[in-house]
This record gives C-alpha cells, sequence and structure tokens, in this order.
C-alpha cells in the first residue's frame, strides 16, 4: 500500500496475540522476531506486593487457570499459573499454548529480554502507585529502544509526566482527547498538547474518531495517532488512507500484507 509513510508504527496489540497468549514473552517474541513489528503495546498491572506485571484484567480468570484478583496474588503465586491455559483463538478447542510453561511475566524481564524493541506500556490500575513502581523498572533496566507510556487514567497521566525522560514519551490521557475533541468540534484550528502520540479506538461512545479532519487536527497539533485494535484488512486500509501514524493490531501478519511488507 503506498499511502503509508516511511514513520508508520506497526504496532502488535499485547504482542501478536492473534497468534499466541497476550502480554507473554510468546507473544511478544512472535511479533518481534517473526513480523518485525515497529513497537509492542503491553498491559501493566501490580502483584499483591508492587511489583509491575503484563495482565490487561483486573482479574485472572479470562487468560489464565487462576482465579480473583491480580492484586492478591505474589509474584510467586502469579508465575505457577499458566497464561496460555486458554488460548484458543479459532474457539475450536485447541488448546495448545496450555501446559507449555507459558508464564506472566514481569515488567523487568521483558525489558531486559527486549533491550533493543520499543514498547508501548499502557498502565490499566487506577492506584498512583503503580507510577513510582513502573518507572523504577525502567530506570533500572538499561535500554535502547525507546517507550511510550500512558493509561486512560488523568490521575495516572499527571503523575506519570513528572517522571519523562527523553527516551520515554508520553501518550495523551482520555481526558487530553476530550479536550482535543472538543476543540476539533467548535472549529479550532489545532490545540496544545502536552505530549505528542496518542493511542485512540474508531469510535468511543458513539463518536466516530476516524476521521480525516480529525487526524488533520491531531496533525496539525504536532500529534502521532495511532488506532486500536484493527484486525480486518479492509480496515487497516482506510485508516492508513485516512492519514493514520499506526495501527495497534492482534494480527501483525495482516498488516504487514497491507504494507506489502
Amino acid at each position: 500500500m503506498q499511502n503509508a509513510s516511511s514513520e508508520f508504527k506497526r504496532i502488535a496489540h499485547r504482542g501478536a496475540s492473534g497468534e499466541a497468549p497476550e502480554n507473554t514473552l510468546a507473544a511478544i517474541q512472535t511479533a518481534v522476531e517473526k513480523y518485525q513489528v515497529d513497537l509492542v503495546e503491553i498491559d501493566l498491572r501490580l502483584t499483591r506486593e508492587g511489583i509491575p506485571v503484563l495482565l490487561h484484567d483486573p482479574t485472572l480468570d479470562r487468560t489464565t487457570n487462576g482465579k480473583g484478583p491480580v492484586s492478591e496474588r505474589s509474584l510467586v503465586e502469579l508465575k505457577r499459573l499458566d497464561a496460555g491455559f486458554w488460548f484458543d483463538p479459532e474457539k475450536k478447542g485447541d488448546f495448545h499454548y496450555r501446559g507449555k510453561g507459558v508464564t506472566i511475566p514481569t515488567l523487568e524481564e521483558v525489558l531486559a529480554q527486549f533491550p533493543d524493541r520499543v514498547f508501548c506500556l499502557e498502565i490499566k490500575e487506577k492506584q498512583v502507585e503503580i507510577v513510582e513502581r513502573v518507572l523504577a523498572v525502567i530506570q533500572k533496566i538499561p535500554r535502547k529502544g525507546g517507550l511510550l507510556i500512558g493509561s486512560s487514567y488523568g490521575k495516572i497521566a499527571r503523575a506519570l509526566r513528572s517522571g519523562m525522560t527523553p527516551s520515554v514519551k508520553l501518550l495523551l490521557s482520555q481526558d487530553d482527547l476530550i479536550w482535543a475533541h472538543t476543540l476539533y468540534r467548535i472549529g479550532r484550528k489545532k490545540f496544545s498538547p502536552p505530549s505528542f502520540y496518542a493511542s485512540i479506538p474508531t469510535t468511543w461512545h458513539g463518536i466516530r474518531l476516524d476521521e480525516a479532519g480529525w487526524i488533520e487536527f491531531l496533525h496539525q497539533s504536532g500529534v502521532k495517532v495511532f488506532y486500536w485494535t484493527a484486525n480486518d484488512p479492509s480496515e487497516m486500509e482506510r485508516l492508513i488512507e485516512r492519514g493514520a501514524d499506526g495501527i495497534v493490531t492482534d494480527y501483525p501478519d495482516r498488516l504487514n500484507r497491507v504494507l506489502g511488507r
């Protein structure tokens, strides 16, 4: 496809989560080694003792053979769980990652194993405590690859701003995007963003967020816009044609084919 710029980003959603269990080393390795994605998006929560680990949900039930809140388990307890237990993307009862030693990784493990890769860290917790914990891990692990970091919670985003460095970039928060879209709707030419990256869905509470005019508004404000989660090639093509700077997908292979890579 010719419309994508050379700066366009291919972003693996929770790793290549259409092919391997989400937010695991297996999914990340598939994304970066098999499909050479530009970024990997991962989700972060805290263990009982406050260690950042890769999990999207507040509970363990959907993605592991454990049950109950993540926050009530220690890292030792979490490491005993099978993070590939329920992985069955084609819904055929073929749980081929079950019993294969796929565990819940810590943020520290991921950054240490993939020091050259760029990650987009999505903080899922509401407690501000997680910011200090995540930034401490980032500062501890030597890296060559950059990091994007964000949260849909305004208080988390505000706490993150105090810890940003040149190698760590902040995503716009939900509050920032609501304000930006309000300015767009009333005809302002641009807004002054507190950061210059946005990760957004195509629709939000019935509002279309994939209009070419809205994308251009963000571009005029200096903001690069990434869309999640696009798995259909036709949707990928439409977003690229309208000016998206990146696409977050469960299937990096499909995006690579759309881009002719």
